[in-house]
């Protein structure tokens, strides 16, 4: 994930490959970045991805969307 909340893919591991795992009650799981977070607002960035399996901009998403759980 870059500085924007895109996700992309890349050879090298870097610090933008990592993400801190959060586990419901439920066992559904969503990530957030651990680099990265909005500017602005100070709020974190999401890993989420749509029905499609396309991936979803971290920062247009919040803890309550279901695109978020895994």
């Amino acid at each position: 994930m870059n500085s924007s909340g895109q996700i992309y893919a890349t050879e090298q591991f870097g610090k933008e490959c990592k993400f801190k795992e959060n586990v419901f009650e439920n066992y559904w799981c969503f990530y957030s970045s651990i680099e990265f977070k909005n500017p602005e607002s100070g709020k974190l960035y999401y890993f989420g991805m749509n029905k499609k399996g396309n991936p979803i901009r971290g920062r247009v998403l919040s803890v309550s969307d279901e695109s978020l759980l895994f």
